[in-house]
């Protein structure tokens, strides 16, 4: 196993773990401030690990993620470019990545849940297609490999 491909299983394996947390607070007809804040953590770590995966693998293939203070998107718009992410997956993920900004800057009791919710819906499943997609990428690697 290579050094990118364990990371890459890690990354993946605490990006579902955080995926299952969500899914049960998103279960739950009403949340607490306390489930609400939690439910933001949730997505910020999801996508936070999304762009460790992206930024390995454009690292993996050559490219060189910028590091301005525009880096977040444009690792979006480099990794749709490298066909490491759909277009339906990067309308998604820029949501969630306005998302994450304002979690980032802002306070967790502030947030609000009906918004929080939709973006949840919507991202978890692209999310998991993001990772479905890395699990075959690293197949084909292990495949390789023999």
């Amino acid at each position: 196993m290579s050094a990118e491909g364990d990371f890459l299983r890690a990354e993946s394996r605490n990006i579902e773990q955080v995926l299952v947390y969500a899914r049960e607070l998103l279960a739950k007809p009403a949340l607490n401030v306390h489930e609400l804040t939690a439910l933001g953590t949730f997505l910020h770590n999801a996508y936070s690990g999304v762009e460790r995966i992206l930024r390995c693998r454009l690292v993996g293939t050559g490219r060189f993620p910028k590091t301005d203070s525009s880096w977040h998107k444009d690792l979006l718009k480099q990794s749709l470019g490298a066909s490491l992410v759909t277009d339906s997956q990067y309308a998604v993920l820029l949501d969630l990545l306005r998302f994450r900004h304002y979690y980032v800057h802002g306070y967790g009791h502030l947030l609000d849940e009906s918004e929080t919710r939709r973006i949840a819906e919507s991202a978890l499943p692209v999310i998991g297609e993001f990772l479905s997609a890395v699990s075959l990428f690293l197949k084909g690697q292990t495949d390789g490999e023999n």
